[in-house]
């Protein structure tokens, strides 16, 4: 789960009135033409974007004269492969009398989603507004606030450039502030602390800067003489923004997108092959964690046991994780009575920001989706298997907002968990977000950042469950928790020591002799794909000899109507001497949406890149482990060619790794020969066959022995597949 800004902590303007919504004005006479101020914004060594500041100009209104100044920052970045554009557009607007801020108005756009943020105050009274793309109605909040208090957005420059000119507290001085966030719409305490200035360098000169940490979280460096911004840092998410020119904005627009959460995923020298079967893990880790508003790092849960250091919000020891089945039968009856709750249980029960239990379409559902639930347990089931299966799983989000989720029924982990976290507290159980790291087969096999809740049920016991992954009874021991709330997870290193069950599967052995390929070539196979009685449509496969550098050449085109929605697939691989692929290119239509894929394979190395309409394009190299196979889904020829390269013995069990394209995922195949040979019809001839058990995949695959050739299955929903000829 991330919230999705490049800052996690928003930096505050000093604000003592309010403000209002856009004020019609004329400019004041004899003002000069609006200066601009450019940043470069740099994760890690890669410029991911820009900002630009332009102002103060003055504008006369019924309030009085006010600076206006505006905010435009750019991020080109990509989310897990997937580009994901934002930008921030804002006005500000200050009384030029008093200081006060009169008016703020701001346009979001993350992703396909766009979000208008306004704000005007009435007396100690700041009224919040926010319309977000697709939604029916803008929400709106009334926040109190004390005289002096701060007021932030997120990646929005202009404030941050306000801030270091406003304030600058001696080294060592701390200062906790009531700051209003716009875009969550609640007041939340931020700790502002002076830090001992340091030289950096400005023009090709030094200059002293004062700087100032914000939350824990940023460092703000400004110029100890004119106040100007110079640089914050954020070191969290390894980033730096920067004072540049102007022509910091053409070299961000030829900038390659950057991918914040690489440094989100760590990959596993373990590949596990049915995740939610593990059942105990022991681990080395080295974790950073970022704590937003009201998030701590906590390395306790029902499962887990941590012996090392917390230092800060830096975790490094080793963790012993264990499922445990929890079958219900001690669970507290519904309703549950608050004022009988300790108070730091009854606490979960209120809303926060995200998890909105106080609104009305969450309670609704909630009360829909568990109305017969008895106990504390039965509705924490019914809301987690309600929430997995009704919210699609995307693998980018722009909001954690649980009402975003509700209403868009789509997201990551941190949608899936903070709506089922706010319906259950909607029906009064105590329940809380929390998160850490979980195995995850993406990104060829990672431990990645992650959320999910725990449910209190009565007496002292919180029971974990996963509304992404759809586990309630029992929790896979893969979920390391590091937090609790609305955080994030930087993983290091995770070093897997132990795990169980630990199964007797070897990896499959290649065959002895040099792979060869054991079809005809420039011949025709068929394949037909059978759902019970009913032809569901047909693969076509011919394999020829290539130019060099390849060896073979193998097409595959397929044309299947499985539902309402015809698929066709055309596909052409590239393979070496050894049936290697060098290169695989697959495209088609599902429906009436146009997909296509293109993966380059060099040692270990995949450059892929997936496009698919109405969906930002993939582009992502990734490192495979040794040996790994590739197969794509409705495609017969790559069966075809993991039969012709391994050894099968009966009544052995074997391993082989997989790279799935469709989700570039590598998954653990695991197949085990049964002890007795099968026989298949093909091309009106019976042929003896290995019979071969896949899971988790739950297929049986038919080889011919001995030549090994792959020449039928049977999977799931009686769906056969077999070769005619």
């Amino acid at each position: 789960m991330v919230r999705w800004c490049l800052l996690s902590t928003l930096v505050v303007l000093v604000v003592s009135g309010g403000c209002h919504r856009r004020a019609e004005g004329k400019p004041a006479g004899g003002s000069a033409a609006e200066p601009a101020l450019y940043y470069a914004i740099r994760i890690g060594d890669a410029l991911a974007g820009y900002a630009e500041i332009r102002g103060p100009s003055l504008v006369r209104n019924a309030d009085g004269t006010a600076r206006v100044y505006s905010s435009h920052t750019v991020l080109r970045i990509a989310m897990l492969g997937q580009p994901r554009p934002m930008s921030w557009k804002s006005e500000v607007r200050i009384a030029t009398d008093s200081d006060r801020l009169t008016g703020y108005e701001a346009t979001i756009r993350q992703g396909e989603t766009e979000t208008r943020i306004a704000c005007r105050p009435e007396g100690s009274i700041l009224r919040l507004e926010r319309q977000v793309t697709g939604d029916a109605e803008a929400d709106t909040a009334q926040i109190e606030v004390p005289e002096n208090h701060y007021f932030m957005v997120g990646n929005d420059f202009a404030l941050w450039m306000l801030l270091a000119r406003r304030f600058a507290p001696s080294p060592g001085n701390l200062v906790r502030v009531q700051a209003v966030s716009g875009e969550a719409m609640v007041a939340q305490s931020v700790e502002l602390k002076g830090l001992e200035p340091k030289p950096i360098t400005r023009g090709g000169q030094q200059v002293q800067a004062r700087r100032v940490a914000v939350g824990g979280e940023a460092i703000l460096w400004a110029d100890a003489g004119t106040g100007e911004l110079l640089r914050i840092e954020i070191p969290a998410q390894n980033a730096v923004i920067e004072r540049a020119d102007a022509a910091i904005i053409a070299e961000a627009e030829r900038a390659e997108p950057v991918d914040p959460l690489a440094s989100r995923f760590t990959p596993s020298e373990v590949k596990f092959a049915d995740i939610k079967a593990v059942t105990m893990l022991r681990a080395e880790i080295d974790v950073d964690v970022t704590t937003g508003a009201g998030a701590t790092v906590c390395t306790d849960s029902p499962m887990q046991r941590f012996g090392g250091r917390v230092e800060g919000t830096t975790i490094r020891g080793t963790v012993r994780v264990r499922s445990t089945a929890y079958d219900g039968k001690d669970a507290a009856p519904l309703p549950m009575v608050p004022g009988k709750l300790p108070a730091t249980v009854r606490r979960y029960l209120d809303p926060e920001p995200m998890i909105e239990s106080d609104d009305a379409g969450i309670r609704t559902q909630a009360v829909e989706v568990a109305g017969r639930a008895t106990t504390a347990w039965e509705a924490a089931c019914a809301i987690t298997d309600w929430v997995e299966s009704h919210v699609a799983k995307d693998r980018i989000a722009d909001t954690p907002s649980a009402k975003r989720a509700l209403a868009t029924r789509s997201g990551d982990c941190g949608p899936h968990a903070t709506l089922a976290t706010a319906m259950l507290r909607a029906l009064g159980v105590p329940a809380k977000l929390v998160g850490g790291l979980m195995y995850s087969p993406s990104l060829a096999g990672s431990f990645g950042q992650h959320a999910w809740v725990e449910v209190f049920v009565g007496g002292d016991r919180w029971v974990p469950v996963d509304p992404m992954t759809g586990e309630t009874r029992s929790l896979s021991a893969l979920h390391i928790k590091c937090f609790e709330g609305m955080g994030g997870a930087i993983p290091r290193r995770v070093r897997v020591l132990e795990y169980e069950p630990r199964t007797e599967v070897t990896r499959a052995e290649a065959s002895a002799s040099v792979p060869r390929l054991t079809w005809e070539l420039n011949h025709t196979y068929t394949w037909v794909y059978m759902q019970g009685e009913r032809t569901m449509g047909s693969e076509a496969v011919c394999f020829s000899r290539a130019r060099a550098p390849a060896a073979y050449k193998v097409t595959s085109i397929l044309d299947l109507k499985p539902g309402s929605k015809p698929l066709k697939t055309d596909r052409t691989v590239l393979l070496d001497e050894t049936l290697r692929p060098i290169s695989w290119e697959s495209s088609g239509v599902y429906g009436t949406a146009e997909f296509s894929i293109s993966a380059r394979f060099g040692g270990r190395k995949v450059e892929f890149k997936g496009r698919q309409a109405g969906r930002p394009p993939i582009d992502q190299t990734l490192t495979l482990p040794e040996g790994c196979h590739v197969f794509e889904n409705n495609c017969m020829m790559a069966w075809m060619l993991w039969c012709s390269q391994v050894s099968l013995t009966p009544g052995s069990h074997s391993q082989t790794e997989f790279f799935h394209l469709e989700t570039m995922q590598v998954m653990p195949l695991q197949f085990d020969v049964r002890a007795k040979a099968g026989e298949r019809k093909v091309d009106g001839k019976r042929v003896a066959t290995h019979v071969i058990d896949v899971a988790p995949i739950g297929n049986t695959f038919y080889v011919t022995i001995p030549d090994r050739r792959f020449v039928g299955l049977i999977a799931s929903g009686g769906i056969s597949i077999k070769l005619v000829n």
